[in-house]
């Protein structure tokens, strides 16, 4: 949310349902809604990517299993596997499943910079001189 802001892009994250849900009946059109689950299981993220997905908003899945619920609530998939992700509760298991959920973001997040490339640096350039003088100098 941070990093897309920080270039320009109009992004919230909602780890409170009542607040994604809120937030998804005001969806239309011209926005878009990602869910993220490894599992593709998870009630709450299938509920509000259903909602989006019924207020014409166009829908991500970013899961690690491509034909789950989560999945099939989605216009598009974004399938993020993490070999050894299959027995639940070690701890591995869920940063493996985070960690490539995280990369995909960031490939996200790369190309969307890429394709509006001079506003990027623009907006970078100029939110990184908005806290200059909070750095202590060297």
């Amino acid at each position: 949310q941070f990093r897309l802001h920080r270039i320009g892009i109009a992004c919230w994250a909602w780890p409170d349902v009542h607040n994604a849900l809120t937030s998804a009946a005001q969806f239309g059109p011209d926005d878009l809604a990602v869910g993220i689950s490894h599992s593709g299981r998870v009630r709450e993220t299938i509920e509000v990517l259903e909602l989006a997905r019924a207020r014409g908003a166009t829908t991500v899945a970013l899961t690690g299993d491509p034909k789950s619920p989560l999945a099939q609530a989605a216009d598009l998939v974004l399938a993020a596997h993490a070999p050894g992700t299959t027995t639940i509760g070690a701890p591995d298991d869920a940063l493996a499943g985070r960690y490539s959920q995280m990369f995909l973001l960031d490939v996200v997040y790369t190309r969307l910079a890429q394709l509006n490339h001079g506003e990027t640096v623009t907006r970078l350039e100029s939110t990184a001189r908005a806290v200059d003088s909070h750095r202590l100098a060297d």
